[in-house]
Protein backbone atom coordinates (compact mmCIF):
# COMPACT_ATOMS: atom_id res chain seq x y z
CA UNK A 1 0.00 0.00 0.00
CA UNK A 2 1.25 3.50 -0.86
CA UNK A 3 1.06 6.10 1.91
CA UNK A 4 -0.25 9.63 1.36
CA UNK A 5 3.31 10.92 1.67
CA UNK A 6 4.59 8.52 -1.01
CA UNK A 7 1.63 9.34 -3.24
CA UNK A 8 2.40 13.06 -3.04
CA UNK A 9 6.03 12.42 -4.04
CA UNK A 10 4.98 10.11 -6.90
CA UNK A 11 2.61 12.77 -8.27
CA UNK A 12 5.53 15.21 -8.50
CA UNK A 13 8.36 12.97 -9.78
CA UNK A 14 6.35 11.54 -12.69
CA UNK A 15 7.35 14.73 -14.55
CA UNK A 16 10.62 16.05 -13.11
CA UNK A 17 11.04 19.83 -13.31
CA UNK A 18 13.65 20.91 -15.87
CA UNK A 19 16.05 22.52 -13.38
CA UNK A 20 19.55 21.72 -12.12
CA UNK A 21 18.27 20.27 -8.82
CA UNK A 22 14.83 18.74 -9.57
CA UNK A 23 14.47 16.89 -6.25
CA UNK A 24 15.21 20.06 -4.30
CA UNK A 25 12.46 21.82 -6.28
CA UNK A 26 10.01 18.99 -5.55
CA UNK A 27 10.94 19.04 -1.86
CA UNK A 28 10.20 22.77 -1.78
CA UNK A 29 6.74 22.19 -3.31
CA UNK A 30 5.91 19.50 -0.76
CA UNK A 31 7.35 21.24 2.27
CA UNK A 32 9.84 18.39 2.80
CA UNK A 33 13.60 18.02 2.90
CA UNK A 34 15.37 17.05 -0.32
CA UNK A 35 16.93 14.00 1.39
CA UNK A 36 13.48 12.81 2.40
CA UNK A 37 12.18 13.00 -1.18
CA UNK A 38 15.23 11.10 -2.49
CA UNK A 39 14.91 8.43 0.22
CA UNK A 40 11.24 7.89 -0.65
CA UNK A 41 12.12 7.55 -4.36
CA UNK A 42 14.87 5.02 -3.56
CA UNK A 43 12.45 2.99 -1.44
CA UNK A 44 9.81 3.04 -4.18
CA UNK A 45 12.45 1.88 -6.67
CA UNK A 46 13.46 -0.98 -4.37
CA UNK A 47 9.80 -2.01 -4.02
CA UNK A 48 9.26 -1.91 -7.77
CA UNK A 49 6.63 0.85 -7.55
CA UNK A 50 8.96 3.06 -9.62
CA UNK A 51 10.67 1.13 -12.41
CA UNK A 52 13.10 3.77 -13.59
CA UNK A 53 13.76 7.46 -14.19
CA UNK A 54 14.20 8.23 -17.88
CA UNK A 55 13.69 10.72 -20.67
CA UNK A 56 10.57 10.52 -22.80
CA UNK A 57 11.16 11.91 -26.30
CA UNK A 58 8.41 13.13 -28.61
CA UNK A 59 9.88 11.50 -31.72
CA UNK A 60 7.63 13.40 -34.12
CA UNK A 61 8.83 16.76 -32.85
CA UNK A 62 12.49 15.77 -33.39
CA UNK A 63 11.85 14.75 -36.98
CA UNK A 64 11.27 11.00 -36.68
CA UNK A 65 8.11 10.65 -38.73
CA UNK A 66 8.52 7.18 -40.33
CA UNK A 67 7.08 4.72 -37.81
CA UNK A 68 7.08 1.14 -39.08
CA UNK A 69 5.39 -1.89 -37.57
CA UNK A 70 6.85 -5.21 -38.68
CA UNK A 71 4.65 -8.31 -38.21
CA UNK A 72 5.32 -12.02 -38.67
CA UNK A 73 4.03 -15.46 -37.75
CA UNK A 74 6.69 -17.32 -35.78
CA UNK A 75 6.52 -20.97 -34.72
CA UNK A 76 5.32 -21.14 -31.09
CA UNK A 77 8.45 -23.00 -29.97
CA UNK A 78 10.65 -20.23 -31.41
CA UNK A 79 8.63 -17.08 -30.69
CA UNK A 80 10.22 -16.39 -27.29
CA UNK A 81 13.75 -16.85 -28.63
CA UNK A 82 13.14 -14.65 -31.70
CA UNK A 83 11.28 -12.03 -29.68
CA UNK A 84 14.08 -11.72 -27.12
CA UNK A 85 16.65 -11.23 -29.91
CA UNK A 86 14.58 -8.52 -31.59
CA UNK A 87 13.97 -6.73 -28.27
CA UNK A 88 17.75 -6.27 -27.80
CA UNK A 89 18.29 -4.65 -31.22
CA UNK A 90 19.10 -0.95 -31.12
CA UNK A 91 16.29 1.13 -32.57
CA UNK A 92 13.49 -1.31 -31.73
CA UNK A 93 11.08 0.48 -29.38
CA UNK A 94 8.35 -2.15 -28.95
CA UNK A 95 8.41 -5.90 -29.35
CA UNK A 96 5.33 -8.00 -28.47
CA UNK A 97 3.98 -11.52 -28.67
CA UNK A 98 0.27 -11.22 -29.41
CA UNK A 99 -2.47 -13.84 -29.21
CA UNK A 100 -5.71 -13.70 -31.23
CA UNK A 101 -4.34 -11.67 -34.15
CA UNK A 102 -3.31 -12.74 -37.67
CA UNK A 103 0.33 -12.39 -36.64
CA UNK A 104 1.82 -13.47 -33.34
CA UNK A 105 4.92 -11.22 -33.23
CA UNK A 106 5.34 -7.54 -34.02
CA UNK A 107 7.88 -4.82 -33.35
CA UNK A 108 8.28 -1.09 -34.06
CA UNK A 109 11.23 0.80 -35.53
CA UNK A 110 11.49 4.48 -36.42
CA UNK A 111 13.49 6.73 -38.73
CA UNK A 112 13.32 10.05 -40.57
CA UNK A 113 12.42 8.45 -43.91
CA UNK A 114 10.40 5.46 -45.01
CA UNK A 115 13.27 4.18 -47.15
CA UNK A 116 15.64 4.04 -44.19
CA UNK A 117 13.24 2.25 -41.90
CA UNK A 118 12.23 -0.33 -44.55
CA UNK A 119 15.92 -1.08 -45.21
CA UNK A 120 16.58 -1.52 -41.49
CA UNK A 121 13.59 -3.86 -41.11
CA UNK A 122 14.81 -5.98 -44.02
CA UNK A 123 18.28 -6.26 -42.46
CA UNK A 124 16.82 -7.39 -39.10
CA UNK A 125 14.61 -10.05 -40.63
CA UNK A 126 17.36 -11.39 -42.91
CA UNK A 127 19.77 -11.67 -39.99
CA UNK A 128 17.14 -13.74 -38.15
CA UNK A 129 16.45 -15.91 -41.19
CA UNK A 130 12.81 -14.78 -41.45
CA UNK A 131 11.53 -14.40 -45.01
CA UNK A 132 7.77 -14.24 -44.47
CA UNK A 133 6.81 -10.94 -42.88
CA UNK A 134 4.85 -7.76 -43.55
CA UNK A 135 5.17 -4.15 -42.53
CA UNK A 136 2.86 -1.16 -42.21
CA UNK A 137 3.27 2.53 -41.42
CA UNK A 138 1.35 4.62 -38.94
CA UNK A 139 -0.29 7.52 -40.73
CA UNK A 140 -2.00 9.45 -37.96
CA UNK A 141 -1.66 9.70 -34.19
CA UNK A 142 -5.00 10.29 -32.49
CA UNK A 143 -3.96 10.36 -28.83
CA UNK A 144 -1.16 8.99 -26.73
CA UNK A 145 -0.88 9.66 -23.01
CA UNK A 146 0.94 7.88 -20.23
CA UNK A 147 -0.71 6.90 -16.98
CA UNK A 148 -0.28 9.67 -14.43
CA UNK A 149 -1.14 9.92 -10.77
CA UNK A 150 -3.73 12.72 -10.53
CA UNK A 151 -2.35 15.98 -9.19
CA UNK A 152 -4.52 19.01 -8.62
CA UNK A 153 -3.25 22.47 -9.35
CA UNK A 154 -2.30 24.40 -6.21
CA UNK A 155 -2.70 21.22 -4.17
CA UNK A 156 -1.64 21.55 -0.54
CA UNK A 157 0.54 18.43 -0.38
CA UNK A 158 1.79 19.23 3.10
CA UNK A 159 -1.79 19.24 4.39
CA UNK A 160 -2.43 15.84 2.77
CA UNK A 161 0.80 14.41 4.17
CA UNK A 162 -0.02 15.56 7.69
CA UNK A 163 -3.65 14.32 7.60
CA UNK A 164 -2.94 11.10 9.49
CA UNK A 165 -5.93 11.26 11.84
CA UNK A 166 -9.22 9.91 10.56
CA UNK A 167 -12.53 9.92 12.39
CA UNK A 168 -14.58 6.71 12.09
CA UNK A 169 -18.26 7.68 11.91
CA UNK A 170 -21.68 6.14 11.24
CA UNK A 171 -23.07 7.86 8.14
CA UNK A 172 -26.78 8.44 7.54
CA UNK A 173 -27.26 7.88 3.78
CA UNK A 174 -30.47 9.88 3.49
CA UNK A 175 -29.77 11.05 -0.07
CA UNK A 176 -28.74 9.26 -3.27
CA UNK A 177 -25.47 7.35 -3.59
CA UNK A 178 -23.79 7.74 -7.00
CA UNK A 179 -21.20 5.22 -8.21
CA UNK A 180 -19.12 6.12 -11.27
CA UNK A 181 -17.75 2.97 -12.91
CA UNK A 182 -18.79 -0.61 -13.45
CA UNK A 183 -16.92 -3.87 -13.64
CA UNK A 184 -15.96 -5.91 -10.60
CA UNK A 185 -15.05 -2.85 -8.52
CA UNK A 186 -18.36 -1.11 -9.19
CA UNK A 187 -20.33 -4.23 -8.31
CA UNK A 188 -18.38 -4.65 -5.06
CA UNK A 189 -19.25 -1.10 -4.05
CA UNK A 190 -22.92 -1.73 -4.85
CA UNK A 191 -22.89 -4.88 -2.70
CA UNK A 192 -21.25 -3.03 0.19
CA UNK A 193 -23.47 0.06 0.11
CA UNK A 194 -26.72 -1.82 -0.52
CA UNK A 195 -26.50 -3.11 3.06
CA UNK A 196 -27.33 0.45 4.16
CA UNK A 197 -29.35 2.05 1.34
CA UNK A 198 -31.25 1.09 -1.80
CA UNK A 199 -31.06 4.60 -3.30
CA UNK A 200 -28.06 3.81 -5.53
CA UNK A 201 -27.29 4.92 -9.09
CA UNK A 202 -24.45 3.51 -11.20
CA UNK A 203 -22.95 5.48 -14.09
CA UNK A 204 -21.17 3.08 -16.44
CA UNK A 205 -20.34 2.69 -20.12
CA UNK A 206 -21.04 -1.03 -19.98
CA UNK A 207 -24.14 -3.01 -19.05
CA UNK A 208 -24.03 -4.64 -15.61
CA UNK A 209 -25.97 -7.33 -13.80
CA UNK A 210 -27.22 -5.29 -10.83
CA UNK A 211 -30.08 -5.60 -8.32
CA UNK A 212 -33.39 -4.22 -9.60
CA UNK A 213 -33.40 -1.31 -7.15
CA UNK A 214 -30.11 0.07 -8.57
CA UNK A 215 -30.56 2.70 -11.29
CA UNK A 216 -28.10 2.07 -14.15
CA UNK A 217 -27.18 4.88 -16.56
CA UNK A 218 -25.24 3.64 -19.61
CA UNK A 219 -23.12 6.68 -20.43
CA UNK A 220 -19.65 7.14 -21.93
CA UNK A 221 -18.57 9.89 -19.55
CA UNK A 222 -16.26 12.79 -20.20
CA UNK A 223 -14.79 15.41 -17.89
CA UNK A 224 -17.38 18.05 -18.85
CA UNK A 225 -20.62 16.16 -18.20
CA UNK A 226 -20.13 13.91 -15.15
CA UNK A 227 -21.48 16.48 -12.67
CA UNK A 228 -24.93 16.30 -14.30
CA UNK A 229 -25.37 12.90 -12.68
CA UNK A 230 -24.71 14.17 -9.14
CA UNK A 231 -27.94 15.59 -7.61
CA UNK A 232 -27.69 18.40 -5.07
CA UNK A 233 -28.94 16.18 -2.25
CA UNK A 234 -26.37 13.41 -2.91
CA UNK A 235 -25.06 11.74 0.26
CA UNK A 236 -22.05 9.98 -1.22
CA UNK A 237 -20.16 9.65 -4.52
CA UNK A 238 -17.84 6.77 -5.41
CA UNK A 239 -15.22 7.14 -8.16
CA UNK A 240 -14.42 3.67 -9.50
CA UNK A 241 -13.47 4.56 -13.07
CA UNK A 242 -10.37 3.28 -14.87
CA UNK A 243 -9.72 6.90 -15.93
CA UNK A 244 -7.65 8.31 -13.03
CA UNK A 245 -7.89 11.87 -14.34
CA UNK A 246 -11.69 11.75 -14.37
CA UNK A 247 -11.71 10.20 -10.89
CA UNK A 248 -9.64 13.19 -9.77
CA UNK A 249 -12.08 15.67 -11.33
CA UNK A 250 -15.00 13.91 -9.63
CA UNK A 251 -13.15 14.22 -6.32
CA UNK A 252 -12.50 17.94 -6.90
CA UNK A 253 -16.15 18.59 -7.74
CA UNK A 254 -17.46 16.74 -4.69
CA UNK A 255 -15.07 18.45 -2.28
CA UNK A 256 -15.94 21.86 -3.73
CA UNK A 257 -19.67 21.14 -3.28
CA UNK A 258 -19.31 19.55 0.18
CA UNK A 259 -20.28 16.07 -0.99
CA UNK A 260 -18.60 13.07 0.58
CA UNK A 261 -16.51 11.15 -1.96
CA UNK A 262 -14.56 7.90 -2.11
CA UNK A 263 -12.06 7.33 -4.93
CA UNK A 264 -11.22 3.63 -5.07
CA UNK A 265 -7.63 2.83 -4.02
CA UNK A 266 -6.76 6.52 -3.62
CA UNK A 267 -7.10 7.76 -0.02
CA UNK A 268 -5.54 11.12 -0.92
CA UNK A 269 -8.54 11.95 -3.13
CA UNK A 270 -11.14 10.54 -0.74
CA UNK A 271 -13.02 12.27 2.07
CA UNK A 272 -14.48 8.85 2.99
CA UNK A 273 -12.62 5.53 3.17
CA UNK A 274 -14.71 2.37 3.25
CA UNK A 275 -13.82 0.15 6.20
CA UNK A 276 -13.93 -3.61 6.29
CA UNK A 277 -17.41 -4.55 7.52
CA UNK A 278 -18.55 -7.43 9.69
CA UNK A 279 -22.37 -7.30 9.66
CA UNK A 280 -24.80 -9.56 11.49
CA UNK A 281 -28.34 -8.24 11.69
CA UNK A 282 -28.29 -4.83 13.37
CA UNK A 283 -24.74 -5.36 14.64
CA UNK A 284 -22.18 -3.62 12.42
CA UNK A 285 -18.48 -3.83 13.22
CA UNK A 286 -16.12 -1.86 11.00
CA UNK A 287 -12.34 -2.05 10.83
CA UNK A 288 -10.09 0.50 9.17
CA UNK A 289 -6.32 0.91 8.90
CA UNK A 290 -6.65 4.37 7.37
CA UNK A 291 -5.93 2.93 3.93
CA UNK A 292 -2.48 1.71 5.00
CA UNK A 293 -3.17 -2.04 4.95
CA UNK A 294 -6.62 -3.15 3.71
CA UNK A 295 -5.41 -6.77 3.82
CA UNK A 296 -5.15 -6.59 7.61
CA UNK A 297 -8.64 -5.08 7.82
CA UNK A 298 -9.94 -7.99 5.76
CA UNK A 299 -8.30 -10.58 8.04
CA UNK A 300 -9.69 -8.90 11.17
CA UNK A 301 -13.16 -8.82 9.56
CA UNK A 302 -12.95 -12.54 8.79
CA UNK A 303 -12.02 -13.19 12.43
CA UNK A 304 -14.91 -11.08 13.70
CA UNK A 305 -17.34 -12.83 11.34
CA UNK A 306 -16.55 -16.05 13.16
CA UNK A 307 -17.36 -14.69 16.63
CA UNK A 308 -20.23 -12.21 16.17
CA UNK A 309 -23.16 -14.54 17.01
CA UNK A 310 -23.06 -14.07 20.84
CA UNK A 311 -22.82 -10.29 20.41
CA UNK A 312 -25.82 -10.27 18.11
CA UNK A 313 -27.76 -12.12 20.83
CA UNK A 314 -26.62 -9.57 23.41
CA UNK A 315 -27.83 -6.76 21.14
CA UNK A 316 -31.26 -8.35 20.81
CA UNK A 317 -31.43 -8.83 24.58
CA UNK A 318 -30.29 -5.42 25.81
CA UNK A 319 -31.73 -2.99 23.23
CA UNK A 320 -35.40 -3.27 24.40
CA UNK A 321 -34.40 -2.41 28.00
CA UNK A 322 -32.28 0.51 26.81
CA UNK A 323 -35.29 1.99 25.03
CA UNK A 324 -37.28 1.98 28.29
CA UNK A 325 -34.60 3.65 30.40
CA UNK A 326 -33.99 7.40 30.66
CA UNK A 327 -30.57 9.04 30.97
CA UNK A 328 -27.13 7.67 30.18
CA UNK A 329 -26.22 6.95 33.80
CA UNK A 330 -29.45 5.00 34.37
CA UNK A 331 -28.99 3.03 31.13
CA UNK A 332 -25.40 2.14 31.96
CA UNK A 333 -26.27 1.16 35.56
CA UNK A 334 -29.09 -1.23 34.63
CA UNK A 335 -27.61 -2.69 31.45
CA UNK A 336 -24.25 -3.37 33.12
CA UNK A 337 -26.00 -5.38 35.86
CA UNK A 338 -27.83 -7.46 33.26
CA UNK A 339 -24.65 -7.97 31.22
CA UNK A 340 -22.53 -8.93 34.25
CA UNK A 341 -25.05 -11.42 35.62
CA UNK A 342 -23.50 -14.91 35.35
CA UNK A 343 -26.86 -16.62 34.83
CA UNK A 344 -27.70 -14.38 31.88
CA UNK A 345 -24.21 -14.93 30.45
CA UNK A 346 -24.60 -18.68 30.72
CA UNK A 347 -27.95 -18.64 28.91
CA UNK A 348 -26.49 -16.47 26.12
CA UNK A 349 -23.51 -18.79 25.61
CA UNK A 350 -25.84 -21.81 25.46
CA UNK A 351 -28.14 -20.05 23.02
CA UNK A 352 -30.97 -20.22 25.58
CA UNK A 353 -32.26 -16.81 24.52
CA UNK A 354 -35.76 -17.05 26.04
CA UNK A 355 -34.32 -18.04 29.45
CA UNK A 356 -31.84 -15.15 29.15
CA UNK A 357 -34.73 -12.75 28.49
CA UNK A 358 -36.66 -13.99 31.55
CA UNK A 359 -33.68 -13.50 33.86
CA UNK A 360 -32.82 -10.14 32.32
CA UNK A 361 -36.42 -8.97 32.87
CA UNK A 362 -36.22 -9.97 36.54
CA UNK A 363 -33.08 -7.86 36.98
CA UNK A 364 -34.60 -4.94 35.09
CA UNK A 365 -37.79 -4.98 37.17
CA UNK A 366 -35.80 -4.82 40.39
CA UNK A 367 -33.28 -2.17 39.35
CA UNK A 368 -35.62 0.11 37.37
CA UNK A 369 -37.78 0.70 40.46
CA UNK A 370 -34.90 2.33 42.35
Amino acid sequence: MISDEELAVLAEVQRLPFVSEPFAEIAKRLGMKEEKVIDICKDLLDRGLIRRFGISVNHRKVGISANLMVVANIAEDLVDEIGEKIATIEGVTHCYYRVGWDYNLFFMIHSETKEEVITRAKEIMEDLGITEYKHMFSTREFKKISFEIPKREHQDHEKIIESTFQLPIVLNLSGPVIIFGGGLVGRRKVNFLSKFTKNISVISKESLDLPKYVKLHLINLDSKKFYKYIPKNTSLVVGALSDSQLNSKISDYCRTHNILVNVVDNPALSSVIFPALSKNGDLNITISTGGKCPFLSKKLREYLDSITDPWTDWLGLLSPFRNELVGIEEKNRVLSKIYENTEVQSHILKKEIELAKIKALEIYNVLSKH
